[in-house]
């Protein structure tokens, strides 16, 4: 599916591929009232970024049983890499903004409920905790049994949370706060060229159909190109340009596959739809398009849905 896509629906979230290639996920969800949980797999590495609910807070994990964690994660602006299987991240109340690097071929499990679900002084100190391996495991196998995957069937419905299974969530997710052993605390730590990625992708997403340049980046962002760039490299592994590249691609990408968007911006070709996104030569737009995502801009178009609207 495209994945991506679905992730920036609500003009608050936004996703961005990191890396090159047809992209395969799974997203499952399993809504309650004001909770739920939901799983994201990806076979590319993916940065995703969003406006925080006040009044609402998300606990993740990453699966270890899925694949043998070999790449970069970040929580917030925190490099986790030598941990990333082992914590429970994401809680904060004290930033604006979410931020995070899936990395491929990793599961990761997420809950989000109102902001009172744990009342815990580490929820003001810090977005990361080392629980008990006993605990956090207890975490992730109610998550995976509630979105079927532990039932074997992958095509397992997934249903609405229960008062039972909240209950369970919940008492997992205090015992990862308060088990036997020592809970260790990874500070909360916002540096502010990581922070300029996800103001970066929400610019991009906002002007998509725009001219875009460096040097119009660096004036909205009101930063340095020194300091995008390293935050770019050091929390995405791509620069600035490249994100916004990658974005473009992805409006493309849609606008190829649905007629409704193509008739909505009045572009019918690959010519039309490549002027407009901004992409000035036709052959170097060829390559990276199909270097993206697999396949020419034309087999895109040959498989367009006609009958659904975006």
């Amino acid at each position: 599916m495209d994945l991506s896509r679905m992730l920036a629906f609500s003009g608050q979230l936004f996703a961005v591929k990191t890396e090159p290639g047809r992209m395969k996920g799974e997203l499952r969800i399993a809504p309650g009232v004001a909770d739920g949980c939901m799983s994201i797999t990806t076979n590319r590495s993916l940065f995703v970024c969003g406006q925080k609910n006040p009044l609402s807070t998300i606990f993740c994990a990453l699966d270890p049983q899925l694949q043998v964690y070999t790449g970069m994660t970040r929580n917030f602006s925190n490099d986790l890499s030598s941990v990333a299987m082992r914590v429970l991240s994401g809680f904060s109340n004290q930033t604006r903004f979410r931020f995070l690097h899936l990395p491929a071929n990793t599961r990761m499990l997420v809950y989000f409920c109102p902001l009172q679900t744990i009342e815990h002084n580490v929820l003001h100190s810090t977005n990361t905790i080392l629980p008990s391996a006993e605990s956090l495991n207890r975490f992730r196998t109610i998550l995976m049994d509630i979105l079927g995957h532990n039932v074997g069937n992958d095509d397992a419905d997934v249903s609405d949370l229960t008062n039972r299974c909240r209950e369970v969530i919940k008492k997992t997710l205090e015992d990862c706060f308060v088990s036997r052993d020592t809970v260790k605390g990874i500070p909360l730590k916002v540096i502010q060229r990581h922070e300029l990625c996800k103001d970066l992708a929400a610019w991009g997403y906002a002007n998509v159909d725009q001219p875009q340049s460096l040097e119009t980046v660096l004036h909205q962002l009101h930063t340095t190109r020194g300091s995008l760039s390293q935050g770019c490299k050091e929390a995405l592994g791509i620069g600035p340009m490249e994100v916004l590249r990658y974005i473009r691609l992805e409006h493309v990408n849609a606008s190829l596959r649905y007629s409704s968007i193509r008739q909505k911006i009045n572009c019918h070709s690959v010519e039309e739809l490549r002027e407009h996104y901004g992409f000035k030569s036709r052959g170097n737009f060829s390559v990276l398009y199909k270097k993206y995502f697999g396949e020419s801009p034309r087999q895109t178009l040959s498989m367009s849905k006609v009958d659904r609207s975006l």
